[in-house]
């Protein structure tokens, strides 16, 4: 969390062991159920509106993004939800994947 800004910001390390066969990589962020997040135009965000004037973008640097249906388990219910996830492929060497959470508010 930085202390300034008050966003979030994250780095996710893929580390391959061994050159040669390409790998596939879904790395998924769980939203809570009831909110309706949409990708931005630039296609690399998404706005995840909280309430009528207050939102969280999330964005993400150079990889590719997109929303997918899950569930969420809580209090002894099944809810449908969304996640944003992140996919790519890994060929022969780590990868760091870069993220922030900015309040729009």
């Amino acid at each position: 969390m930085n202390k300034k800004t008050r966003n979030l910001v994250g780095c996710d390390g893929l580390i391959k062991k061994k050159n040669g066969k390409p790998l596939n990589y879904n790395i998924r962020f769980h939203l809570y159920p009831g909110l309706t997040p949409v990708i931005t135009m630039s296609g690399n965000s998404v706005l995840i509106p909280l309430s009528k004037n207050k939102s969280l973008l999330f964005t993400i640097k150079g990889e590719s993004i997109r929303l997918e249906k899950s569930i969420f388990l809580g209090a002894n219910k099944i809810l449908e939800n969304t996640c944003v996830t992140v996919s790519g492929n890994l060929v022969n060497k780590d990868k760091f994947i870069q993220w922030e959470i900015k309040r729009n508010f």
